[in-house]
C-alpha cells in the first residue's frame, strides 16, 4: 500500500494502521495538520478510523492531504463568525415571528437555531483544544471563556424550558435579548480565539 503525505512518499506498509501512525507522526514534525484522508481517491470510511486494522483491506493508496494549523483555525473561526452573524440575524427574525403569532413558522426556525450554536460550541471546543487555549484564562469584555459557554447554556435550558411550557412570550424575549447578547459574548469570544492562534 503507497502512503502519500500530501507530495510526499512515505514507507509503503500493508497496515491501515501503522500508515495512519506514520501520517501523524510525520505530519507533526513538519507542523502541519492532517484535514482529508483519501483511500483509492475516495474519503476513507469513518470505521477503518475509529479502529485502524492491521492490513489493508484491499486499499491500494492512502493519501493524508495537511494544511498549516493556524491558517486551518483562522479560516475555521471566521467560517463559524459569519455563521454565528447569520444565527444572531434568525434569531431577531424569528422573535418577530413570535410577536406576530407565527408559532408554526417560529418553531421551524428554531431548529437551525438550535443546529448554528451547536455547530459554533463545537468549533470552539475543538479548536481551543487544539490550539492549547485554557478558555477560562481568556478575558472577553471582562467575562472568561467559560462564562460565555455556561452563560449559553444557560440561555438554552430557559429557551428550551419555554418551547415545553409553551411560554410563547418568554421565548420570544429570550430570542430578541438574551440569546442575541450570548450571540454578541460569542462573537466576542471568537475574535479572542482567533486573535490568541495568531500568536502561535
Amino acid at each position: 500500500m503507497q502512503i502519500w503525505l500530501d507530495a510526499e512518499t512515505l514507507n509503503a506498509t500493508d497496515s491501515i494502521e501503522t500508515a495512519l501512525d506514520a501520517a501523524r507522526e510525520r505530519a507533526e514534525q513538519t507542523g502541519r495538520l492532517i484535514v482529508e484522508i483519501h483511500a483509492d481517491g475516495s474519503p476513507i470510511p469513518d470505521a477503518l478510523l475509529d479502529d485502524p486494522p492491521a492490513e489493508a483491506c484491499g486499499i491500494q493508496e492512502l493519501r493524508f492531504i495537511t494544511v498549516d494549523p493556524v491558517e486551518f483555525m483562522v479560516q475555521t473561526l471566521g467560517d463559524t463568525r459569519a455563521s454565528l452573524d447569520s444565527t444572531k440575524a434568525e434569531q431577531t427574525i424569528t422573535a418577530g415571528l413570535i410577536q406576530s403569532g407565527k408559532l408554526s413558522e417560529a418553531i421551524g426556525s428554531l431548529g437551525s437555531i438550535l443546529e448554528g450554536w451547536q455547530a459554533a460550541r463545537d468549533v470552539v471546543d475543538q479548536l481551543s483544544e487544539l490550539a492549547g487555549i485554557e478558555l477560562g484564562s481568556l478575558d472577553i469584555d471582562g467575562t472568561s471563556g467559560n462564562e460565555c459557554i455556561n452563560g449559553l447554556s444557560h440561555t438554552l435550558g430557559e429557551i428550551r424550558n419555554a418551547v415545553t411550557g409553551e411560554d410563547w412570550s418568554s421565548l420570544g424575549d429570550l430570542l430578541e435579548y438574551e440569546l442575541d447578547q450570548q450571540a454578541s459574548n460569542w462573537l466576542s469570544l471568537i475574535d479572542t480565539i482567533e486573535h490568541q492562534v495568531r500568536k502561535q
